[in-house]
Order: C-alpha cells, then structure tokens, then sequence
C-alpha cells in the first residue's frame, strides 16, 4: 500500500469541500430537514429550497465567511460563525436559524436574486450587503442562544505587552475579560504557555503557504470526531487549527477512533494556554479548547468524568465516544511504541508498518512480527514519505 500524505495532505484552509457538499450522500442527510420545513409550513420560507439548494447555501455561506472574515481578511468587522452551527440540523437548531434568517434578511433588503432563491455569494459587489446579511444572521443565533459569549480570565501572564494584546484580542474576537478567576460566568482561565509549546505568534506572522511546508506542519495532529456513513467519511480535526479547518476524510484514513470533543465536567471552566488566544486572533474564530487545555486541567476533568460513577458506566455502554486522552498519555504510549521497534513504510497517515521484535525470554531468539501500529490512535501525527525515510536510515544505521 502506497502513502497517503501527497494524497490527503490536509486542505489547510477554512475554504468548504466541494466534493462533500455536491454530493447525493450529503444532499440525503439534510432532505431530513427540507421534509420538515415542508411539514411546518413557516411564513418566513415562501420558498423552501431542496436538499441540494441548502447544501449549496451552507457552502456558499462558509466559503463567504474565510474569504471575508478568516485569517487572510484585510477587515473583520466580527468573528467567523462557530463551524459547529453548520452541523447542528436539529429542529429550530443553528441550520433552521441560518435558512430564515437569511430569507428574512433577503425580503427586507435589496439583494439580487437568481430567480428568488439564489444569492451570489462570490460578487465582489455585493460584499457590503453580504456582510450585512451574516451580521443579521449573526444576531439570530445569539438571540437563540447558538452562540455564546466567553469570559476569559488572564492568571500568571507577566509579559505586559502580551497581555493587553490578548485582552484586546479577546474583545475583538466578542468576548468579555475577567478581573479575577472566581469572577461569575468566567469560561476560560488563560494560563502561560508551555515550555515545549510555540506561542503561535510565528504562524500569525507567516504567509499564506506557510501551513503547506514542513514547518508550518510539524506539530500538527488529527483526530476524527464524527462519523458519517453515508459518506463513507470521518471528520477530523487538526490540532492547532481552527474547527472550520476540519476536514471530511475516507473512512479508510481517518483515525479509526473516535475523539469527539468534550467539554469540561460540572461547569468548570476551560483552563488553556495563552496560545488559545493567541490563535483564536489569528485564525478570528475560538479555537478548539482542547488543543490548548493543560495537563493538569485534563487530567482533573478526567477524574472527575470518571468519577460519575454509574452515568460514566451508561455513556460506555451506549457507544458514545470515549474521552480524549491527555497530551501526556498520548506522550506516553508514542514514546513506548518505539521502544525495540523498527519502522519499514507509512501505510497512511499515522499508520505505519513495523517491524517489531518480541523476545522470548526463555528460548532466547527474537521473532520478527510485521505488526500495524496504532499507537497515535486519537491524534495521529502526519508523517510525510521523507520523514519516515529519515526515521528508517537513523535506524538501519544505528544497528550497523
């Protein structure tokens, strides 16, 4: 089996995928939702549009919001929409809320429209009415309560300078800043960083191709937190990059296991690394909390889930996706993986081919078992063709 890294290299980019959005599997999974609009025959939506056409409308609508709003926007009036809301197909959920908002707004307002139901959404002249269009929407699912605002508190931040640029950050990204931890409704406690961790202010300063190069991707893992199976896709997430990066992969690449994303127990607020921050600036969305969340947060959150007793048994049973593992246990089994092992090829991202070395003790031989390491289970480091040849020649060479 041939590597997959120059096949799915990751799109790097906020920018929707076509492929996944102009499918029939896709369109099916949101006829749910046309069937019952249909049925509730709301006076707002005088046109109630197919499967294909909210399809087209909710990529049209997260291309708009990266050309517009994302990193590389000359101006970003407000933050990007959660990239969860478009997932949320519930009834009156954030896609119920987006489809009338956006016929309401369309009503009021001259904008033109290809035979009442399509808006360009890639006119260069309509950006202003556009933006206005998204504010509207925007005020909706605040109003629904589909967004929330966080309130951040800053605890041990000494550099001066640092800490009134992420203050200002936080309110530009529409947050609140905490004058003390115990303060109520604080959501987030920013602590700094930590020292194996880069402050994100590098990738801010780069340019646009800086994420396709071996620097931009060194520190990057991914995880799938759903699964679709009339795709035949997981989506997966890459660490350090914002959830509208998230990416729908083949079944046959994604990290087998699930790693949904799990917020903390009992109303504890997040506890992260300035870079969360920092990010969340760069990229003018919140970034993904538990990319950033402490050892030590995680590891009490993780207590405290196990210690629900009966409800944490009931979740297990279910099937529902298991916790995330902490950064130092994903440390720890990559490190134990590599001991008396040899790698021989990358089978697909973060799956590689080894050569491992089981001693028997008592006849005293070593067997050679070509065995599948799955040790990045969660979050699977993507390793590139060149990086597994130079892992294979430091070890052919140490055993010379």
């Amino acid at each position: 089996m041939d590597d997959n890294s120059e096949r799915y290299p990751g799109k790097r980019s906020g920018m929707p995928q076509q492929e996944v959005y102009t499918s029939v599997a896709f369109h099916q999974s949101l006829q749910p939702v046309i069937d019952r609009l249909k049925a509730e025959q709301s006076e707002v939506l005088v046109h109630i549009p197919s499967a294909r056409e909210l399809a087209k409308l909710l990529y049209d609508v997260l291309g708009f919001l990266e050309s517009a709003y994302g990193r590389h926007a000359l101006t970003k009036p407000f933050p990007k929409l959660p990239y969860a809301l478009f997932q949320d197909t519930r009834p009156h959920g954030a896609v119920d809320i987006l489809l009338r908002a956006v016929a309401e707004h369309v009503k009021k307002v001259t904008i033109p429209v290809h035979n009442r139901k399509k808006i360009d959404w890639t006119s260069p002249a309509l950006r202003k009415e556009l933006q206005e269009l998204l504010s509207h929407v925007r005020t909706e699912l605040v109003r629904a309560g589909c967004i929330r605002q966080f309130k951040v508190y800053f605890d041990g931040i000494k550099n001066i300078e640092n800490l009134q640029e992420m203050k200002q950050s936080v309110t530009k990204l529409g947050g609140l800043v905490a004058s003390h931890a115990n303060e109520p409704g604080v959501t987030h406690i920013v602590v700094p960083n930590a020292k194996d961790m880069k402050d994100g202010r590098e990738t801010r300063r780069k340019g646009p191709d800086f994420l396709s190069t071996t620097a931009g991707q060194d520190e990057y893992f991914w995880r799938s937190v759903s699964k679709h199976d009339g795709l035949g896709h997981a989506l997966v997430h890459w660490w350090y990059l914002p959830d509208s990066y998230n990416e729908f992969v083949p079944y046959g690449s994604a990290p087998e296991e699930l790693d949904a994303d799990e917020v903390p127990p009992s109303g504890r607020p997040w506890v992260v690394h300035e870079r969360w921050v920092v990010d969340s600036e760069t990229y003018n969305e919140w970034m993904n909390e538990g990319d950033y969340e402490t050892e030590a947060s995680a590891e009490e959150n993780k207590r405290l889930r196990e210690a629900r007793g009966p409800a944490g048994d009931a979740r297990a049973a279910s099937n529902e996706p298991q916790r995330k593992k902490t950064k130092k246990e994903l440390r720890v089994e990559e490190a134990a993986a590599e001991v008396d092992a040899t790698i021989r090829r990358v089978l697909a991202p973060g799956v590689v081919e080894r050569e491992v070395k089981i001693v028997d003790r008592r006849a005293i031989e070593a067997v050679h078992v070509p065995t599948i390491d799955l040790s990045h289970g969660y979050r699977q480091q993507w390793m590139g063709a060149s990086q597994d040849k130079e892992r294979r020649d430091e070890v052919e060479g140490g055993d010379g």
